[in-house]
């Protein structure tokens, strides 16, 4: 009888076994991600799941989730955390121009009359 050991994963017939080691770029089936560094606020913990307001799809970079009320990453606005749309002024996460959305990001306010 064979039994994966704890910490290893294993694929293919023959059976070919890898250690799962965070932060190596491969993402094993006991990690959430693995973006191929142990830096945290990147979408992707040190511990290789991933961060609140991010999303890390399988073979592509971890990205911020846009419209969640979480600011993250390079996201200069965001949805209010009372479930609202993203604020008037705010594309796709992003200030648009003529408009301020201040620290926080959630309220946006133009900047030029008219």
């Amino acid at each position: 009888d064979c039994t994966v050991q704890p910490g290893y994963f294993c694929s293919g017939s023959p059976s070919m076994c890898v250690a799962s080691v965070c932060g190596d770029g491969t993402r094993a089936p006991d990690e959430e991600c693995d973006d191929g560094d142990l830096d945290s606020a990147d979408g992707c913990s040190s511990s290789c799941t991933v961060e609140n307001g991010w999303v890390c799809p399988p073979a592509a970079a971890c990205q911020p989730r846009c419209g969640d009320a979480i600011l993250a990453g390079a996201e200069e606005c965001e949805a209010s955390t009372n479930g609202g749309a993203l604020p008037t002024g705010c594309v796709n996460c992003k200030v648009s121009a003529g408009f301020d959305c201040g620290v926080g990001g959630t309220t946006c306010v133009a900047t030029v009359c008219g």
